[in-house]
């Protein structure tokens, strides 16, 4: 069983999903400070974070299916739980545990992550309604005037 590289993977994903987070709190304090250059570069990185987790993830689901290969014993399903459900008793305690809490630590920065870019969906909403607001109220009187000449 190649368990160290199953290890090495989760701490690689683990790491690339802080980076994640770190880049949506620094997204938000661009949108909040409206610092443009800012968040294109928060994109920039966003967008070289995703492809790094998708990269990982997958790196992860090809060493689950040598380990199960490995084992022979059929794969049935990718989560790290049902990897501890059918292999636990074959390790040791300690990397049991640790993947157990790594799973738990992938979650976690996982939720932490979907709910700040809730909040940032949420600030660029904002703005971009603010913006149409301050168009509407600026263009008032000339849109009204375009409006009647059509009818």
């Amino acid at each position: 069983m190649n368990i160290k590289k199953l290890i090495e993977i989760l701490e690689k994903e683990i790491h690339v999903l802080q980076e994640m987070r770190d880049i949506a709190y620094a997204k938000q304090s661009a949108l909040i400070n409206r610092n443009r250059e800012e968040i294109e570069e928060c994109i920039k990185l966003e967008e070289n974070n995703i492809a790094l987790v998708k990269q990982t993830e997958l790196s992860r689901i090809n060493t689950l299916e040598e380990i199960y290969k490995s084992e022979d014993t059929e794969m049935n399903d990718h989560k790290l739980i049902a990897f501890i459900k059918n292999f636990g008793q074959k390790l040791e305690p300690k990397i049991v545990k640790y993947i157990e809490e790594a799973e738990n630590q992938i979650k976690i920065l996982v939720r932490k992550i979907a709910d700040l870019n809730r909040n940032n969906l949420f600030l660029i909403k904002h703005s971009l309604q603010f913006i149409d607001s301050t168009i509407a109220t600026l263009l008032g009187n000339k849109e009204r005037k375009i409006l009647d000449r059509r009818i």
